[in-house]
């Protein structure tokens, strides 16, 4: 938002555009996330949502996993090494991570 100030110059207020952006910067940053996921072999589909105010964000993953190998290190890096760096990215920690894997059918 633009605020004219009493000599005639347009003073911009950062935090008013900022707040603005917040939104969707944090869809920007959770299709990376998502895509980042789904490049695991043994990941059939992912989608990250990050929801809440600026200080109180919430992860959420919907995770469907391919069920021939053994999940344990696809999911300690997502829950582990994937989430401290997308808050790395955002300046600040999540809340809570609500996190949803499933297996998909066997072929």
């Amino acid at each position: 938002m633009d605020m004219h100030g009493t000599s005639g110059e347009v003073v911009h207020d950062d935090s008013a555009e900022s707040l603005a952006l917040e939104p969707r910067r944090y869809d920007q940053v959770a299709k990376a996330a998502s895509a980042g996921i789904m490049s695991h072999r043994q990941v059939d589909s992912a989608v990250v949502e990050i929801s809440g105010p600026p200080g109180s964000l919430v992860f959420h993953l919907w995770c469907t996993l391919l069920p021939e190998d053994d999940p344990s290190a696809t999911i300690d890096h997502i829950s582990a090494g994937l989430i401290a760096n997308v808050e790395k990215i955002l300046g600040q920690a999540f809340v809570t991570h609500d996190l949803n894997f499933t297996f998909a059918q066997r072929a």
